[in-house]
């Protein structure tokens, strides 16, 4: 049955241990460094195709390069292996495709706080699919984000303008993230391997980026000005890889970035369950804050508003992981 777990793994009950509850805090602050360094690049002249991929290229090789230091390459040829190239098309592929979209036309703190969405909508797929209870905390958490959700959409007069129709890139990503959650979480303790999972995973994202660069036909355009504002094309599937510096070089460091940040996310899932590990995955909008306010402050206007909403969301989020 779908909802039980093998012998051995971790069971929904028990508590988030010191070890996954580290390894997801790492995770999380990779993934914010990762979007930095992608948004970044989008502002020196790149595109969000050669953004996506170069960072899920860089992805999975670095993760392959692990995989005979942590693993074996004869869990490459598990039954599992094939589950986890289906994941790879969806996540990291397309999720970040959509991600970085969101993150270059309404702002990485924004983009990343809709993202957080995820979570809650990882445990509408579990009460679906793995038997999950609903809690009082389901209930809270829900009316909170959607609350944080608002406050996060109101347009400021001083803000660059953005469409409100383009916060349905960060939503499809969260659809999407929040599916990848489930089925790692079930696919890893079959596989029993995090890195060849995550590995697995990166390299049918990675192939699947070649096919799209083959059938592309527009012509390259780049997704940013020198103020960040998306050109019409800049989210065209038909868009060519551009290698040019500086932007390339902040798209390879997101790649390992991204690297890092997936064999953590992997780790943890297979050391606790999705309800013990996501709420502290996703407090990755509170890194996204810090860092950039560090490193972004000239392009990235975190007012008050958008401050307040990211923390509304967060804190419904974890609501609804937690509250039992």
């Amino acid at each position: 049955m779908l909802g039980e777990a093998p012998p051995g793994s971790p069971r929904d009950g028990e508590r988030l241990t010191v070890l996954p509850a580290i390894v997801a805090i790492l995770a999380a602050m990779c993934f914010a460094g990762m979007l930095i360094c992608v948004k970044r690049g989008l502002l020196e002249g790149g595109n969000t195709f050669s953004a996506t991929f170069l960072n899920v290229g860089v992805n999975s090789v670095s993760l392959w390069l692990v995989v005979p230091l942590l693993a074996s390459y004869r869990d490459v040829w598990s039954v599992y292996g094939l589950y986890f190239l289906g994941v790879g098309v969806l996540v990291p592929a397309l999720a970040r495709w959509a991600y970085y979209i969101g993150a270059d036309r309404i702002g990485a703190s924004r983009s990343s706080a809709i993202g957080t969405l995820s979570p809650y909508l990882s445990v509408v797929f579990a009460l679906m699919f793995l038997g999950e209870r609903l809690t009082p905390g389901t209930i809270v958490g829900t009316l909170l984000i959607g609350a944080g959700i608002l406050t996060i959409s109101s347009r400021q007069s001083d803000e660059k303008p953005w469409r409100r129709r383009d916060m349905l890139f960060p939503l499809a990503t969260a659809l999407l993230f929040a599916s990848r959650d489930n089925m790692a979480r079930w696919g890893l303790a079959r596989l029993g391997s995090p890195v060849v999972g995550a590995a697995l995973a990166a390299t049918s994202g990675f192939l699947f980026m070649l096919v799209l660069s083959g059938v592309g036909r527009l012509r390259n355009t780049p997704a940013a000005s020198a103020r960040g504002a998306p050109a019409p094309e800049a989210a065209s599937p038909g868009q060519r890889l551009v290698l040019q510096i500086p932007s390339m070089y902040y798209f390879i460091v997101s790649g390992f970035f991204g690297a890092a940040a997936y064999f953590c996310m992997f780790t943890a899932f297979n050391l606790g369950t999705i309800v013990s590990v996501a709420p502290v995955l996703y407090t990755e909008p509170m890194f996204i804050l810090l860092f950039s306010s560090l490193f972004m402050r000239e392009v990235e206007r975190l007012s008050a508003r958008t401050a307040a909403g990211v923390l509304t969301v967060v804190t419904g989020s974890l609501l609804v992981m937690l509250w039992k």
